[in-house]
């Protein structure tokens, strides 16, 4: 794998883990 998609693929992995980090606090948390 060329290093630039090997970086990209970090940063795509990293930005979905927060992704789903925040989805999971906001479901626990009441919406209203």
């Amino acid at each position: 794998m060329p290093n630039k998609l090997k970086k990209a693929v970090n940063h795509f992995n990293r930005w979905n883990d927060s992704l789903l980090f925040v989805y999971r606090n906001l479901k626990f948390m009441p919406l209203c």
